[in-house]
C-alpha cells in the first residue's frame, strides 16, 4: 500500500513541491535570521552613536577640564540607557570614569568614540567606550528574526499549498484519471480517451489525442491481423475439404474416408459397439455413361450420393471409393446394428429412376458387400478386404443385393 501511494504521480509532485519548499524556507530563514541580527546590532551602534552625539560636547569639556563629576554624569546618563551596558570616560591628561558593569576594552564589541578640543576641533583630548548591552541585543534580533521566520514559514506554507492545490487540480488529477481509463481499454476496443475540457488546447488534449490516434491505429492493425486470421482459417477449411472431399460429389475422398473409419473403428473400441462395412458397385452404370455422355454419368452420381446421405444417418461415414464405388461405413445406435435393414434400405434408394432429362429416364442398381466389425476383424484394412470380396460375390451372383461376409466362405 505505501509502495503504491509513493509512486503514485499526485503524491510524489506534492511530496516534490513540500520538499522543495521546506529546503526553500530553511535557507530562507537561516538568510533572514542572519540578517535580522546584523540590522539589529547595525540599529544599535546607530542609537549608541546619536547617545554620543547628545552628550559629546559636554564629554569634551570635562575631559578638557579633567572634571570627574561632569565626567561622571555624562557617562551615568549614558548607562541608564537599556542599549548600554558599560561606559569609560578617559582624558588624555589621565583621568579615568567608569560607569556600568566593568568590561575588556580589547573585546570586539566594544564601541569607541574620540572626543575633540572643545575649542580647537582638530586637537584630541580623550575617548569614550561604550559596551552595548549584547542580550538586549540578542534578545531583539530572536524576537525579529522569529517574527520574520514565521512570517516567511507561514507565507512559504500557504504558497505551497496553494501550488500543490493548482497542480493537482490543473495535472496531475486528470492525469490520473487518464491513466486508470487508458488502463482499463483493452487492445482493439473502440473505448477512447476523453479530454478534459481545460485542456484541450495544451500539452494534455495533445497527449491524449496522440494516445486515441495510437489507439485506432493499433484497433486497425488488430482488426486487420483478425481479418487475415480469418481468412487464413477459411482458407484453410477451404483447402482441406477440397483435400478432403471428392469434387464432384462433396462426399469424403478415399484418402480422408480411410481415416475417418480408422477412428470410428477406434470409438467403437472404446465403447464396445459393432460397425458395419459396405462397399457399394453401382450396377448398370457403364452403359449410362457411354451412352448419354459423361455429364449424365456425373449426374448419376451426384444424385446416388444424395440418396446415400439421405438414407443413413448423421453419424454414418458415406466415401466415394472411386469411380462407381461407393463405401460406407455403418455405427451401431442404442439397438442392434441392422445392417441388412440398411442395406436393404439402400438398395431401395437406388433402385428408384434417375431423370437425365425431360425425356430420358435411367434405372440402376447396387452390389453390396458388408463386413463387420469386430465379427470379422479389427483391421480396416481387412475388413474393406472382406468387404469387396463380398461385393463381388453379389456380383457373381445376379447383382442388386446384398452378401455379408461369413468367416471360412470362398468368394
Amino acid at each position: 500500500m505505501l509502495t503504491k501511494l509513493w509512486r503514485s504521480l499526485p503524491f510524489q509532485t506534492g511530496f516534490s513541491i513540500a520538499l522543495g519548499a521546506v529546503l526553500l524556507t530553511l535557507i530562507l530563514s537561516i538568510t533572514v535570521y542572519n540578517w535580522t541580527i546584523k540590522k539589529v546590532v547595525r540599529d544599535s551602534n546607530l542609537r549608541i552613536s546619536q547617545l554620543v552625539s547628545t552628550v559629546e560636547r559636554s564629554a569634551s569639556i570635562a575631559a578638557y577640564l579633567d572634571n570627574s563629576e561632569l565626567a561622571l554624569d555624562v557617562t551615568q546618563g549614558l548607562v541608564k540607557n537599556d542599549i548600554v551596558t558599560g561606559v569609560s570616560l578617559r582624558s588624555d591628561s589621565g583621568m579615568r570614569i567608569i560607569s556600568g558593569s566593568p568590561f575588556n576594552f580589547n573585546d570586539d564589541n566594544i564601541l569607541h568614540f574620540s572626543l575633540a578640543n572643545p575649542f580647537m576641533t582638530d586637537e584630541k583630548i580623550g575617548d569614550i567606550f561604550i559596551k552595548p548591552n549584547q542580550n538586549n541585543i540578542d534578545a531583539q534580533a530572536t524576537q525579529m528574526g522569529f517574527i520574520f521566520v514565521s512570517m516567511l514559514t507561514t507565507h512559504s506554507l500557504i504558497i505551497t499549498i496553494f501550488v500543490i492545490f493548482l497542480v493537482q487540480s490543473r495535472l496531475t488529477r486528470h492525469l490520473t484519471v487518464l491513466a486508470k481509463t487508458l488502463h482499463k481499454i483493452e487492445p482493439g476496443s473502440v473505448e477512447r480517451l476523453q479530454c478534459p475540457p481545460l485542456h484541450r488546447n495544451d500539452e494534455i488534449g495533445l497527449l491524449v489525442r496522440d494516445t486515441n490516434q495510437l489507439l485506432t491505429a493499433v484497433q486497425n492493425t488488430l482488426e486487420g491481423e483478425r481479418r487475415l486470421r480469418e481468412y487464413s482459417e477459411t482458407l484453410e477449411k477451404q483447402t482441406r475439404k477440397e483435400a478432403e472431399r471428392d469434387p464432384l460429389t462433396n462426399l469424403l475422398n478415399r484418402r480422408a474416408g480411410e481415416r475417418a473409419i480408422a477412428r470410428a473403428l477406434q470409438k467403437a473400441e472404446a465403447g464396445k459397439t459393432r460397425c458395419a462395412i459396405m462397399l457399394i458397385d453401382l450396377d448398370k452404370f457403364k452403359p449410362i455413361n457411354d451412352t448419354y455422355g459423361h455429364d449424365a454419368g456425373d449426374h448419376t452420381l451426384v444424385t446416388i450420393s444424395n440418396r446415400l446421405i439421405k438414407t443413413l444417418r448423421k453419424n454414418d461415414i458415406v466415401i466415394r471409393w472411386g469411380g462407381d464405388e461407393f463405401l460406407i461405413l455403418v455405427q451401431q445406435g442404442h439397438g442392434d446394428l441392422q445392417e441388412s435393414v440398411i442395406a436393404d434400405k439402400i438398395l431401395a434408394a437406388l433402385a428408384v429412376n434417375i431423370d437425365l432429362n425431360e425425356n430420358t429416364k435411367a434405372s440402376i442398381g447396387g452390389s453390396i458387400g458388408i463386413s463387420l466389425y469386430p465379427d470379422h476383424g479389427t483391421d480396416a484394412t481387412h475388413l474393406i478386404d472382406l468387404a469387396d470380396k463380398a461385393m463381388y460375390h453379389i456380383k457373381r451372383s445376379g447383382r442388386n443385393g446384398h452378401f455379408i461376409h461369413t468367416p471360412g466362405d470362398s468368394v
